[in-house]
């Protein structure tokens, strides 16, 4: 490899780490011994090596989709979301007595505060599950009314 190529790379030798401006952080003694064995195993441009076996980049958003999925966050995500568009959703006279508790297994638990209200919305379960899906998309395949005060564990 050329002598230009090593100096664009973002790993740099040991012997490059002066050309940094603000120094640079002393190797812990895996990263020492890993070096060691990599030199001996490669010679002198093992440090290529390494950063040629390094993962690609990822975008901030690549990682905030990764640690969401693993902690479950999408479900949370959807549900802020439809909390804030929910008298869009259904209306804002029903909006006062009808909200969205919970979303798991895309199921969306909506509590009803009042007996009534829950009588006028369950005929239009369809047409609120629609405009449910326009925010959500395929977060949401179903909706269960549940009594207001009661907790989404008690509902399931």
């Amino acid at each position: 490899m050329k002598e230009d190529e090593k100096k664009d790379s973002g790993w740099m030798a040991p012997k490059d780490h002066h050309k940094k401006s603000h120094g640079y952080r002393v190797r812990s003694s895996e990263e020492n011994a890993r070096e060691r064995l990599m030199k001996s195993w490669y010679g002198d441009n093992g440090y290529l090596e390494i950063e040629a076996k390094q993962s690609k980049e990822k975008s901030v958003n690549e990682v905030l989709d990764t640690l969401f999925q693993k902690w479950n966050m999408d479900d949370k995500v959807t549900l802020r979301k439809l909390v804030s568009e929910w008298d869009k959703v259904v209306g804002i006279e029903f909006s006062k007595y009808a909200s969205p508790r919970s979303l798991e297994n895309k199921l969306l638990n909506v509590e009803i505060f009042n007996s009534l209200i829950r009588f006028k919305l369950e005929p239009l379960k369809a047409d609120i599950l629609e405009r449910v899906k326009a925010i959500a998309g395929d977060e949401v395949q179903d909706i269960r009314f549940i009594a207001g005060g009661i907790s989404s564990n008690a509902a399931k």
